[in-house]
């Protein structure tokens, strides 16, 4: 949403359609949104970060600086929390 764009708010409010599980769109709405709101407002602008000059940064050092919030933990198999298969 850092553009300003219609098209991040449409998809925003739209992808999540595709969850079919009240319980996916329960941990949507109750912990991803409000984590995706906060962490957009507080994060610096990100759209000029060449994040190729990144990868030997320390992860940490990295969200320190660009003011970065990590996922909530556990949320779908540890997605955020270093449990899952993302790459963090």
């Amino acid at each position: 949403m850092q553009t300003g764009l219609p098209m991040a708010g449409l998809s925003a409010l739209i992808g999540p359609l595709g969850l079919a599980a009240p319980a996916d769109r329960a941990t949507l709405r109750q912990q991803l949104v409000p984590w995706a709101l906060r962490s957009g407002r507080a994060a610096g602008p990100l759209l000029a970060v060449r994040f190729e000059e990144e990868f030997k940064t320390p992860l940490a050092e990295l969200r320190a600086r660009l003011r970065l919030e990590p996922a909530p933990g556990d949320v779908w198999g540890g997605v955020g929390s270093g449990g899952g298969s993302v790459v963090h």
